[in-house]
């Protein structure tokens, strides 16, 4: 509908593929051209060698949001693993003096750095790989049933968990400089809410925290009416007036008229609300 919009560039999960965020467009209104990243081995690039190291996925999706942008304004949001991602690709861009986000989003991630949690394990069999996701909410049943898919999932999973278990974050940690946006579930069992205290040494232009009472993991799946409000509200800040203006009667006019207008915050200054769900 709009021309020259703001890009949102979507980093998926552990074993997730662009199609995690099918729709993300239509939830967050016409302010913003959803762009999901296809990483190695999965999806749009299944015939690419699955990678297991974060830094050279990270250059990798710095190469391709950087040739998709073309000078365009963007801001980044990933999903747990792809949380880790999203750091690491701004560090890449800054390392490298390419234009950098505006916005770092990151949902249901655990900060750079913080062991963690043993609840998946790279070296466990297809079956129970398969059925701690289920446990999660990141697969259904039906793909515990079918040999065919899950034979061709559980490895895509597996490389994803081991490149998270080598990642070794470098010091001195890098900082990133724009707004940063935390998400958590508050039944995630893979994140906590001192995560947010973690994240805040790693971003120094604001940090705004969103604990979505009720929500698990897949928080963005499960609770996707509380995440988008949140992501609109956030990403319409992060965008100058003009760029504002152009999104009025879209999501993010939605959530400016919404409870995130009284935010809680912090000893150091920082937002941190909970978002109360009314349910999925």
């Amino acid at each position: 509908m709009y021309e020259n919009r703001p890009l949102l560039f979507c980093i998926p999960h552990a074993g997730g593929s662009a199609a995690a965020f099918q729709g993300w467009g239509a939830s967050l209104g016409d302010a913003w051209d959803v762009k999901p990243l296809e990483l190695p081995g999965r999806g749009r690039r299944s015939r690419e060698p699955l990678c297991e190291d974060i830094q050279q996925a990270a250059r990798d999706l710095a190469e391709r949001l950087s040739s998709v942008a073309e000078g365009q304004p963007f801001a980044i949001m990933g999903h747990s693993l792809g949380g880790t991602l999203a750091y690491e690709t701004q560090k890449v861009l800054h390392s490298r003096a390419m234009p950098r986000a505006r916005g770092i989003i990151v949902a249901g991630s655990p900060p750079p750095g913080r062991p963690r949690h043993p609840a998946i394990s790279e070296e466990a069999s297809d079956d129970e790989l398969l059925r701690a996701l289920l446990h999660l909410g990141g697969v259904t049943s039906d793909l515990l049933e079918s040999d065919l898919i899950s034979g061709h999932y559980a490895p895509i999973v597996r490389a994803d968990l081991r490149m998270y278990s080598r990642y070794r974050v470098e010091r001195p940690l890098y900082t990133m400089d724009c707004p940063l946006l935390v998400l958590l579930g508050g039944s995630d069992p893979l994140t906590a809410p001192g995560d947010s205290l973690l994240w805040r040494e790693l971003a120094n232009a604001g940090v705004t925290t969103r604990l979505i009472v009720g929500a698990g993991h897949f928080l963005l799946d499960t609770h996707r009416g509380d995440a988008a409000t949140a992501i609109a509200a956030f990403l319409a800040s992060t965008q100058p007036a003009s760029v504002e203006r152009r999104s009025s009667g879209s999501a993010a006019k939605q959530a400016a008229a919404s409870d995130l207008r009284a935010p809680i915050v912090d000893a150091g200054g920082n937002d941190v609300s909970t978002v109360a769900s009314a349910g999925a």
